[in-house]
């Protein structure tokens, strides 16, 4: 019901949110990264002593990271790239984690993942496979969980 009232009113009460979710302006990029994933938005308003400064969207969070990747030297070892391929085939091979889209991410032997998937205990599986995969020293589990809806949003 609330979708359709969205998709359909002409009222501003009616679609848009009293909730609204913010960051500081000294926040960590990733923080801010895993709040627009972890929340399903698009946009963080920026607050400094309790007044918008900016609106952060994933563009320019995207801008960030490139502009950065161009300045630092990333110390990723030779085995990262390896161990990425680990994870990955280990995922594949699994039939049950092979359906949702979901981004594994190596720096100094330390996995990151991210995307959606349907189950709690789907989200444990992953972690634990990330954890068992040699040459992994960590595992950050940015993995949310959320219903697979086929054909919807």
């Amino acid at each position: 019901m609330g979708e359709f009232v969205t998709a359909h009113s002409c009222k501003v009460a009616d679609v848009v949110t009293r909730a609204v979710i913010t960051a500081a302006k000294n926040a960590v990029l990733g923080e801010i990264t895993a709040r627009l994933e972890k929340d399903l938005i698009k946009r963080v308003p920026i607050v400094k002593d309790g007044k918008i400064v900016c609106i952060a969207g994933r563009a320019n969070l995207l801008q960030a990271f490139a502009c950065a990747s161009k300045k630092i030297e990333f110390a990723s070892g030779a085995d990262d790239g390896n161990i990425r391929k680990s994870v990955i085939a280990r995922l594949t091979a699994q039939r049950w984690a092979g359906l949702w889209p979901l981004n594994v991410i190596v720096q100094d032997s330390a996995v990151e993942l991210w995307g959606p998937i349907d189950s709690a205990a789907g989200k444990t599986a992953i972690r634990v496979m990330a954890e068992e995969t040699e040459g992994v020293r960590a595992v950050t589990d940015n993995i949310i969980v959320r219903p697979f809806i086929f054909g919807g949003h």
